[in-house]
């Protein structure tokens, strides 16, 4: 298998790619961003790894490959990003600021004015910034002169309000700009920090609100931003804002309502039905009517070849459906024009952006005709096509360009088919030398359409044909072997799209262009052949932190790891982005390039299809225990919904160090409980001469099990108990196995040496777990799994002196975590209480415990399918599932009590590392929680241990009652 994630099994798969990328063909390039020239061997499909990647290739070229640090005129900063959403804006800022200048940020999802200055408190910034917020600065923010709140809002000067973004598009604005101004009590009315304009190109016909958001106003505010910082850490002061100058051209803008926006088809051209759709794109659509069904419309496109309106047709009224194409519809409109609209979404919550033939349904479309399209349709470069279509093809000299469009990047299994059969077109087309991918205009791709799985009958099987189908459109990629290929990012990419990017033999980015090369945010381990690809370019340990961080990184980065080849900046150029590509892909043929990129060609076979046929084998694999598990399921349901954040504090982006739990110590709080039981033990010797017994019960041998035995051999004697280890050897018998450990069972129990038993779970499942341990004289059961011990605490005489018929003890593990509860006085009443696992020994007596504390309780396991929506509202979680790292934290709510029973053995880097149930990352969210290790399995040791004192001294009672009644007969 090739490549893994962390977690996975180390395998060496990649020692067959270093070995084979020698220093051969590698083409000495010119490059101003280097101080001299810089190495780039050419390799198919990516294993053109650097000439850093040989030892000795870097130590006598170091001087050569490094590019000078970019320069920090200031320390860093502690920053605290408060935002509705980790946006794209968000992400953009985060990734200039902490990621390339080095600033330390929390991104915090804002839910209240309570919680705002709760987490101002806990992380104590230096400045606060607000790159998208729409909810009120409480009070104690933004008049704290000591830090200030920085409010990005995407207007010019003087602009206030939430639809600013709205009224610049639909009153074509050719230039808009971006403020950051200080937090004040009028929402938007504070000092000018910064503020930054930008020319609109209002011949765009791709420019739509969430595009017009992406290509314009971030860029701006990572300038205006920058501006702002320098000022505060030059202690300058934001100046006031002054609608007396006449520089000044923003007003307050009422909030743009649905009838602002709304559309009639039937007095409206086209054009202007399109125009106001595109303004109201991404969010929050426009409320229409389409054949009686009440829609929000998303994703415009003008019809201008007029070719869809048949002359032998009956002409349908404007208003009403001509036709149908890739699922999206087109409509009538006044003055015989049509405009295509590809997305809707019912109104209501919880609905999501679906392909209008779905929305609309069967009984609406089904009769409408499928209007056809050139199929591979040819653009004139530069151009866009005149009717609704979302791939194409254009040609520039020896070179033929693929574009797509799919709506916010997100590629369906058929749209992935279609594109699929266009680059293989492409590949096989005999007159051109340079296939260029294009991507879209905005993003790139974002990879697998979430959306259309998420309303699919059979999500699991859909997921899987739309990855194959994504799989496919990569291998259609790399499999040209003729033609040298080219992506290009003149927008941002999520994770499918930057894998599908790096199978070209070169990749070249916009400046502005942000990439998330990373699955894990939705629970996937993710395809494409990333595990091929990604390592190839930029090595194995920066492979494992892009895809483990969930960190966005811009362009220029993107640059300096290898990701990228080479970067454009486009708003610095009056060319179009069309234009720029195209002369760089020009420079192909020049003699200094030509040489290398025959080498490379020449290097292209059948071997490393094969070779990647093995990645593909191994992701699919990990990609369909994905798709079965839930928290797939989970987290794509959240983000197709648009559900809020379950938790406000994004736990990968946050810094080192900023923890806000306490950990329970559970061995400080063991060594208590120790105490006692070494004074007991000493008082049964001086009393009884007898010294409490404890035979421990194990079959074979486990990992786990045998960390919890040896932290009961070892604790036993220093608390004065002796402890013995009955080791049941393997048999491949079931049956042999179980009468095996039922004969040393008995043997115990008629020991009468022996004062208390165990047997140390888990036993195999064959076995049956139940009757072993009922096997166990109840006398003897220092684990009080029998049904006495469990009937004592039903009724709650567990802790009654007199018990129930003398068994008034507890199972361990339960009654060492209300032990620790208390110890750090957790109150119980009316609080919500999750126990995660439902088994006799811990979960079952654990939830009837809490409830004698009238606490609110709710027993589940590891296959409960809402699993995180009962987490997120819980007051105290206690995982006992026996499942690694089930307890999301971003599933916790903030200021939770978390209690981990779990315990696994795994290795990392070839040490032996512990890890329980909950991720490590909770610390960051809980206000109190156990460690692993360290934490619950302490407390149960020496609650067993005490367990085991009481069971010496209830025989020793017996044995001093029967002698007295012998006696006296």
């Amino acid at each position: 298998p090739p490549f893994k994630r962390s977690g996975d099994e180390i395998v060496p798969s990649m020692n067959r790619s270093l070995s084979r990328s020698a220093i051969r063909g590698v083409a000495m390039l010119p490059c101003p961003r280097w101080h001299a020239v810089k190495f780039m061997p050419f390799r198919f499909a990516k294993e053109r790894l650097l000439v850093r990647h040989s030892s000795v290739a870097l130590q006598s070229t170091r001087e050569l490959l490094v590019q000078k640090p970019r320069s920090m005129s200031c320390v860093p900063l502690r920053i605290l990003f408060l935002t509705n959403s980790h946006n794209s804006m968000s992400q953009d800022l985060y990734a200039f600021l902490g990621v390339r200048v080095g600033h330390k940020i929390l991104v915090h999802i804002a839910k209240s004015s309570q919680d705002m200055v709760e987490v101002k408190k806990a992380f104590k910034p230096d400045v606060i910034i607000c790159p998208f917020l729409t909810k009120r600065i409480p009070v104690e923010i933004y008049e704290d002169s000591a830090v200030p709140c920085l409010i990005v809002h995407p207007g010019v000067e003087g602009d206030r309000g939430i639809s600013s973004i709205d009224w610049a598009m639909m009153h074509r604005m050719p230039e808009w700009g971006v403020t950051v101004l200080q937090a004040a009590e009028e929402m938007d009315a504070g000092d000018i920090w910064s503020t930054e304009t930008f020319k609109v190109d209002l011949s765009d016909r791709t420019l739509t609100k969430s595009s017009f958001y992406r290509r314009y106003c971030i860029p701006a505010a990572r300038t205006a931003v920058v501006n702002a910082l320098k000022k505060y850490q030059n202690n300058e002061s934001p100046r006031p804002l002054d609608y007396s100058n006449p520089t000044v051209h923003g007003r307050l803008m009422p909030t743009m309502k649905q009838m602002d926006r709304a559309v009639d088809f039937e007095r409206m051209r086209a054009e202007e039905v399109w125009h106001r759709i595109r303004c109201a794109d991404g969010s929050p659509g426009v409320a229409t009517t389409i054949s009686g069904v009440e829609v929000l419309a998303f994703g415009a496109h003008v019809e201008f070849t007029g070719a869809s309106i048949s002359p032998g047709r009956v002409s349908p009224s404007p208003g009403e459906l001509i036709g149908k194409r890739h699922n999206a519809v087109l409509v009538r409109c006044a003055q015989d024009t049509a405009v295509w609209i590809s997305h809707m979404k019912r109104p209501g919550h919880g609905q999501f952006k679906l392909p209008a033939t779905e929305v609309l349904g069967q009984s609406v479309v089904g009769h409408l005709p499928e209007l056809q399209l050139a199929d591979p349709l040819e653009v004139p470069f530069g151009d866009t096509p005149k009717t609704f279509a979302d791939c194409w093809y254009s040609r520039r000299q020896s070179a033929i360009y693929v574009h797509w469009e799919f709506y916010n990047g997100a590629m369906s299994t058929l749209q992935c088919r279609r594109l699929s059969n266009l680059i293989r077109f492409a590949g096989k087309d005999p007159n051109s030398e340079v296939v260029v991918l294009m991507g879209g205009r905005h993003i790139f791709s974002n990879g697998i359409d979430l959306y259309s799985i998420e309303a699919s009958v059979d999500t699991t099987r859909e997921s899987m044909r739309n990855i194959l189908a994504i799989d496919e459109v990569v291998k259609s990629i790399f499999t040209i072997r003729s033609k040298v290929t080219i992506s290009v990012f003149r927008g941002n990419a999520g994770a499918g799209g930057v894998m599908m990017g790096l199978a070209t033999d070169r990749v070249i980015a916009n400046r502005d262009s942000l990439f998330n090369p990373h699955y894990k945010g939705m629970n996937l381990f993710g395809s494409e052949y990333w595990t091929h690809f990604l390592p190839a370019r930029v090595g194995v340990e920066k492979a494992q932190q892009l895809t483990e961080q969930l960190l966005p990184i811009g362009a220029r980065h993107a640059q300096r790891i290898y990701l990228v080849d080479d970067v454009f900046n486009s708003r610095a150029s009056s060319q179009s982005v069309d234009e720029i590509v195209a002369e760089r892909v020009s420079r192909l043929h020049a003699p200094l390039w030509a040489e290398s990129m025959n080498s490379m060609l020449a290097r292209k076979s059948n071997d490393d299809i094969k070779f990647l046929a093995e990645h593909k084998y191994y992701e699919i694999s990990k990609m369909t225990e994905n798709f079965a598990d839930v928290g797939y399921h989970i987290a794509r349901h959240r983000f197709c919904t648009k559900a809020p954040s379950m938790s406000t504090t994004l736990l990968h982006l946050t810094p080192p160090g900023f923890v806000t739990a306490r950990l329970m110590d559970g061995l400080k709080v063991s060594k208590v409980i120790q105490s006692k039981v070494t004074e007991r033990a000493v008082a049964l010797k001086e009393e009884h001469g007898v010294t409490p017994a404890l035979a421990i019960v194990s079959y074979g041998h486990q990992p786990d099990s045998e960390l919890y035995m040896s932290k009961k051999l070892q604790l036993a004697p220093a608390v004065g108990i002796d402890a013995q280890l009955h080791r049941v050897e393997e048999h491949p018998d079931a049956h042999m196995a179980k009468l095996r450990m039922l004969q040393k069972l008995a043997d115990l129990n008629a020991d009468e040496s022996v004062h208390g038993i165990i047997v140390q779970l888990p036993v195999p499942i064959d076995m049956q777990a139940d009757e072993i341990l009922e096997a166990i004289d109840p006398h003897k059961d220092a684990d009080a799994f029998a049904a006495m011990y469990m009937g004592a605490v039903v009724t709650g005489r567990a802790d009654d002196p007199k018990g129930l018929g003398g068994f008034r003890l507890t199972p361990c593990t339960p009654r060492g975590i209300m032990e620790l509860l208390n110890q750090y006085e957790v109150k119980l009443l009316g609080k919500k209480v999750l126990i995660i696992g439902q088994s006799r020994t811990v979960g079952m007596p654990l939830s009837l415990m809490m409830k004698r504390r009238l606490a609110t309780v709710e027993v589940c396991n590891a296959h409960t399918w809402d699993l995180a929506q009962k987490l997120v509202t819980a007051d105290v979680v206690i995982s006992c599932a026996g499942k690694r790292g089930l307890v999301k934290a971003e599933w916790l709510k903030p200021g939770v009590v978390v209690v981990d029973v779990g315990i696994h053995v795994t290795m990392e880097g070839g040490k032996r590392k512990i890890v329980g149930d909950v991720c490590p990352e909770a610390s960051q969210v809980a206000s109190l929680m156990t460690p692993v290790p360290n934490g619950v399995g302490p407390k149960t040791v020496a609650m067993l241990m005490a367990n085991t004192i009481e069971l010496c001294e209830q025989q020793m009672a017996a044995q001093f009652t029967a002698s007295v009644k012998l006696e006296r007969e």
